[in-house]
């Protein structure tokens, strides 16, 4: 016997962001960028965290998502934010999402590695914007919780090109090399001859005051990494570009930025070469930024237009987890188990996985998702390493040396998510 579908109930919604840009970030470390400049010199532009409240009388979730390149600066303090929020909000400790735009212009390196060997200004510097950042995380939790409104829901996907490509490119003699800045150099007597996939869709969830019929905030989703190198500011980087346009061009609305799957995918093959004069790299930066933002905006306004909003939905929410083996940095093998997170509003899906997943993962989520529409949300939650694919492991690459050896523990992700999906498409629908 079938089991009967809940009824639908009234969605509600609600926004929130804070300024995260360190007070004093002069000297502080930008994550990735050491091979460039050992400190920052200043800011270019803010950094953020925003919060999304969705939900219902009956079930919701609490999606934070921060300017950082991986939500792991928060690791030795996760249980203190996920359980203070719950007790501000009254909501479960598994519906509070902690994400990143995993951006490379900000702070994002472990505390436990900085203390060692820092002198004594800068751990101070950093021990306090560590106690800033957290109150502040807590804060827009609290903040956009506290501002839900009934709302309406509309959802599209549109494809974007010109922004993200596969940086792995295989060469004449089957060698697949990683290639950032302006594209792959391969060694004498080889070329390219093809690159990876890559998932050409940006994702669109928009919401709306449902008295006033004004939108209130939307959730942009896209599969690549959103650095350009190089600059030696923090800054929000593609990210904070798209949602500040948005933002601009629809006044009242708060945007916020979800990165997929994108261990694979950069930015920089549609780009000139950079200046090697230092002095010129922030004015190429804002181009390049203004640039891609632009034709990002394209695709999300193609997926505007085709937005049908509804205010009563039937939403739930669910987690698993997947079994998954590793090497760890020692070379031994560590068995672990990958957490899955899910949350169905009608027809549509997001899937929230930790990893640096390759885009293969999304998009073979996307493929056999029984939700119309389906959203792949990386880096939710506090474990970040790059997750390749079986064939990747064969093939090596950077992408590849890192961590893992389990090479069917890709496809069991996959079918782990979709049988969680599933189960939620049984719950929600009509």
């Amino acid at each position: 016997m079938m089991r009967r579908a809940p009824p639908a109930e009234q969605l509600c919604a609600g926004f929130a962001k804070v300024d995260i840009t360190p007070p004093h970030p002069r000297g502080m470390s930008l994550m990735g960028m050491g091979r460039v400049y050992p400190g920052a010199h200043g800011v270019l532009d803010p950094v953020w965290a925003r919060a999304c409240y969705i939900g219902t009388r009956s079930d919701g979730a609490l999606l934070l998502v921060l300017d950082t390149v991986f939500p792991k600066v928060l690791r030795p303090h996760e249980d203190e934010v996920i359980a203070e929020l719950a007790r501000r909000t009254g909501l479960p400790k598994a519906r509070i999402w902690i994400l990143c735009t995993h951006c490379h212009s900000s702070f994002g390196e472990a505390f436990d590695q900085t203390w060692k060997g820092g002198d004594h200004y800068r751990i101070r510097t950093l021990s306090a914007y560590m106690d800033y950042l957290l109150s502040r995380v807590i804060a827009v939790g609290e903040q956009a919780f506290g501002k839900r409104v009934p709302a309406e829901i509309g959802y599209a996907a549109a494809p974007v090109s010109g922004v993200g490509s596969s940086r792995r490119v295989r060469t004449s003699d089957g060698i697949v090399l990683s290639a950032w800045a302006n594209g792959p150099c391969p060694p004498p007597g080889m070329r390219p001859v093809g690159r990876g996939p890559h998932d050409p869709d940006v994702g669109l969830i928009v919401f709306r005051d449902r008295r006033r019929h004004r939108p209130i905030g939307a959730l942009v989703n896209y599969s690549s990494h959103i650095h350009l190198y190089p600059t030696l500011n923090f800054t929000a980087e593609l990210a904070g570009a798209v949602v500040s346009r948005l933002e601009r061009r629809h006044k009242g609305l708060l945007a916020i930025y979800t990165n997929g799957a994108e261990g694979t995918v950069s930015l920089d093959q549609f780009l000139p070469p950079q200046s090697p004069r230092p002095e010129d790299w922030d004015s190429q930066y804002r181009q390049q930024l203004a640039l891609l933002s632009g034709r990002m905006l394209r695709g999300i306004d193609a997926a505007w237009r085709t937005l049908a909003f509804r205010g009563r939905v039937r939403l739930r929410g669910g987690e698993a987890k997947v079994r998954m083996r590793i090497c760890d940095t020692g070379g031994n093998e560590v068995r672990l188990e990958q957490p899955l997170k899910a949350l169905a509003i009608d027809d549509l899906a997001l899937l929230g996985e930790q990893e640096e997943a390759w885009c293969e993962l999304a998009l073979g989520i996307k493929a056999r998702s029984p939700f119309p529409s389906t959203f792949v949300l990386g880096f939710t939650g506090f474990r970040n390493r790059y997750f390749p694919t079986a064939h990747g492991i064969e093939e090596g690459g950077y992408e590849s040396q890192i961590l893992y050896r389990d090479g069917d523990g890709f496809e069991r992700t996959i079918a782990g998510a979709v049988t969680l999906l599933r189960g939620l498409r049984q719950e929600t629908s009509r």
